[in-house]
């Protein structure tokens, strides 16, 4: 495995490498060149940042400048982005920004990470006369339609929920769930932004085999995916990336429905949805509100380390007459019929 790949999985690896080098003297070339130019030079500013950014969209795109990247290559951009002054991103790990975003004065997006313990921390003299100092990093997720006022810095293996507020001078440490107010040092959510009615969705959830972990997951307060070989799902930039894990992992098959279960329970979940947990196909036993982001829990040892914390609000049997999804996770919202008949057990 080379450096790079070590770099951009997490793992520890040698920031010395020659071709990390290379890669890091170009991006600090290019980003020192956009830098040095007018904001009308719109074109020349242009022709830079596609050659610095994977999928740049000039259309979609905005950075006002200065700008301080250490590869380019690992910061991926959604729609209608904008940022403001003096934007310092630091990718060894892939940073993902959704649809939407605005970013203020001097934020810090910082993936890198380095040994707790100065012994694995300190440079080494190699045999070969070298001198290294391993570093590793994690991955930072930005969701759609979030504001990160001035000075905020984000630290690597955070995720920021859609419509997020973060406030100005935070250090964002933790997961902040989606559609909330965050602010401090370290950040910590000082109240939920209200959602439109409309913005709600509603899911059909089977807690395990024939809800196995039901009881379990109900006195917990939450809900939970297995998988756990996978690891943290925030390192995977699409649900593509977690089609072919699974395969390398289990062997080949298509696992569509599970990539996709997955991937919508980290970025499609929301903090406000309604949960109906079903049993088989004929039977719903519960109903709950979701109210925190996606969590890896590396120390389970239920099988389930993905999991979301649920108000649960319900916990019985209810019949339905029509067959329940097969899948772990159903988006049932545009299914109003359907949605209808399920809410109707729980509005007396």
């Amino acid at each position: 495995m080379t450096e790079r790949e070590k770099m951009i999985l997490g793992q520890l690896y040698n920031p010395a490498d020659e071709e990390l080098c290379m890669l890091r003297m170009k991006a600090h070339r290019l980003c020192q060149d956009f830098n040095l130019l007018h904001d009308t030079d719109e074109a020349a500013r242009c022709a830079i940042l596609r050659e610095l950014l994977p999928d740049f969209d000039e259309e979609e795109v905005y950075f006002q400048g200065p700008i301080f990247f250490d590869y380019g290559m690992n910061i991926h951009i959604g729609k209608n982005f904008y940022a403001n002054f003096n934007l310092t991103i630091l990718d060894i790990c892939p940073v993902t920004i959704g649809d939407n975003v605005m970013l203020g004065t001097n934020v810090s997006l910082l993936t890198p990470t380095h040994p707790m313990r100065w012994q694995d921390r300190n440079a080494k003299l190699q045999p070969d006369g070298n001198i290294i100092q391993l570093e590793a990093g994690k991955p930072i997720t930005i969701e759609s339609n979030c504001w990160l006022a001035g000075n905020v810095t984000v630290i690597g293996g955070v995720t920021i929920g859609e419509g997020c507020v973060i406030g100005a001078g935070s250090v964002v440490t933790r997961n902040i769930p989606a559609n909330s107010f965050a602010a401090g040092v370290p950040c910590r959510v000082i109240k939920a932004i209200e959602n439109d009615a409309q913005d709600v969705r509603y899911w059909v959830y089977s807690p395990g085999e024939q809800a196995e972990m039901w009881d379990n997951f109900y006195s917990r307060g939450i809900m939970g995916i297995g998988w756990g070989e996978l690891g943290d799902l925030n390192a995977y930039l699409d649900r593509e990336a977690i089609t072919a894990k699974l395969c390398e992992i289990y062997g080949e098959d298509s696992y569509m429905n599970v990539s996709l279960g997955l991937w919508q329970f980290v970025h499609d979940l929301k903090p406000g949805d309604v949960i109906f947990v079903k049993r088989g196909r004929s039977e719903i036993i519960g109903r709950g509100i979701v109210h925190s982001g996606y969590i890896f829990d590396c120390e389970d040892d239920s099988g389930y380390p993905h999991i979301r914390k649920v108000k649960w609000t319900h916990k019985g049997s209810w019949p339905v007459s029509k067959m329940l999804p097969v899948k772990t996770l159903t988006d049932t919202t545009p299914y109003t019929d359907y949605v209808s008949e399920i809410s109707a057990f729980f509005n007396n």
